[in-house]
């Protein structure tokens, strides 16, 4: 597992580099599925997201979905247009429904920690 940031020439800089355990990795795949990108759109509900690998996703937001920003608490309202955004959810009837979304850098505060990266 390798975790980095981009630099002002936007080359990545790994900052963790660490061999996960068979263990781990089972536990990252039965997770669930999995969105991230920009945010392009928030309207109601859904928000539209944009990465290079996924491509244009709608993700469907209900009152399940738990939102942290940054490493605090949020709410879908704190969101913005333009953030990068991880979204952790299940996929059923070719619709994605998120059960968490969390902003920021990825590694920023353990934001992002699904058992993978240390806290």
């Amino acid at each position: 597992m390798v975790r980095a940031r981009q630099d002002a020439d936007k080359q990545f800089v790994a900052q963790v580099v660490r061999q996960i355990t068979e263990a781990e990795m089972q536990r990252f795949q039965s997770g669930g599925a999995r969105a991230f990108g920009e945010i392009l759109s928030i309207e109601g509900n859904q928000l539209k997201l944009r990465s290079p690998w996924q491509g244009e996703r709608t993700v469907l937001i209900n009152d399940q979905t738990s939102f942290m920003k940054e490493g605090n608490p949020a709410t879908l309202q704190d969101l913005k247009v333009g953030e990068r955004i991880f979204v952790l959810g299940k996929e059923e009837n070719g619709k994605f429904t998120a059960t968490r979304v969390m902003v920021g850098p990825p590694g920023g505060r353990g934001q992002f920690h699904d058992g993978l990266e240390p806290r």
